[in-house]
């Protein structure tokens, strides 16, 4: 089973650009889960990490604006275990920072060196 939704994200700043990255949390009786339902997202302008992290290859400017991204939540097939009737809660996190390289430093233990390899030379 699959689900698409299309977002439009922002950056409101009149001053700063920022990079940014998306994930799923899923949980089951307040427990996490990630082996119940994934984030696919089909687009050749974001880099995926080991922790299914999406990071946005370039660094979005001051007012910049990414339109008609297509996000796709999708029930995974190798299901083990009873989920009917169980309370779930699921949560989309768009977060960004400044593209500075102090601020995305803070994120260095979590994306990719081939992700950094992509903005590092747009950063302040």
């Amino acid at each position: 089973s699959e689900s698409t939704r299309v977002i439009n994200i922002s950056n409101p700043s009149t001053s700063t650009s920022c990079v940014l990255r998306i994930w799923l949390e899923f949980s089951v009786e307040n427990e996490i889960d990630s082996n119940y339902l994934s984030l696919i997202i089909d687009n050749t302008n974001f880099s995926v990490n080991d922790n299914n992290k999406y990071y946005f290859n370039s660094v979005l400017n001051s007012g910049g604006e990414i339109n008609n991204l297509v996000l796709k939540f999708k029930v995974n097939n190798n299901l083990v275990g009873d989920y009917q009737g169980k309370t779930y809660n699921m949560k989309l996190f768009i977060e960004s920072i400044q593209s500075n390289k102090d601020a995305v430093s803070e994120w260095d233990d979590d994306y990719s060196p081939e992700w950094y390899n992509k903005i590092k030379n747009s950063l302040s």
